[in-house]
């Protein structure tokens, strides 16, 4: 009898994903879902596209699963730094569009019926504020003006005034 795939390391769960076992792509998505869309909604500050984002995320590590390099760090960051590429990509997509809002959607509020999730969330982003708050303000600006507001390295070295690669 095969063991369930939520019982394989991450590392085992992409080398079923390159052989492609969709059991092995599910139980990475119930393992980092919630972070990926976590960090998505962080970044673009609507559920809808967040949950697009993550879902596109999960697709890119099944397509490209091979691209994963176990010297090169842990699934965690790696599937993570997908989902965040994902949700800066889709933010520079809609500022090249400059695709206004109706105003029939502006007045709408997005719905609070996930309320572990808006609580996880919650816990999420106060653990993530404290871990920033340690931080030298240096290093917090360049780290906020990357993952929260999607600046290059070149944009945030020029912002800050300080050599790339600083």
């Amino acid at each position: 009898m095969t063991p369930p795939a939520a019982a394989f390391s991450d590392e085992e769960l992409l080398e079923q994903i390159r052989e492609r076992d969709v059991d092995a792509l599910e139980a990475l998505y119930d393992r980092y879902s919630k972070a990926a869309f976590a960090l998505a909604y962080r970044i673009l500050g609507n559920r809808e596209i967040a949950e697009e984002v993550t879902q596109d995320a999960f697709m890119s590590v099944w397509r490209q699963a091979a691209t994963y390099n176990p010297g090169m760090g842990k699934v965690r960051p790696w599937l993570l730094s997908i989902a965040h590429h994902r949700a800066i990509d889709r933010t520079r997509r809609v500022a090249d569009r400059n695709v206004g809002v109706s105003l029939d959607e502006a007045w709408m509020k997005p719905s609070g019926d996930d309320v572990f999730g808006e609580v996880y969330q919650g816990l999420q982003r106060e653990q993530i504020q404290r871990a920033l708050a340690e931080l030298p303000a240096e290093q917090r600006s360049a780290i906020s003006l990357a993952y929260f507001n999607g600046n290059t390295f070149v944009e945030i070295a020029d912002r800050m005034q300080v050599p790339v690669g600083t």
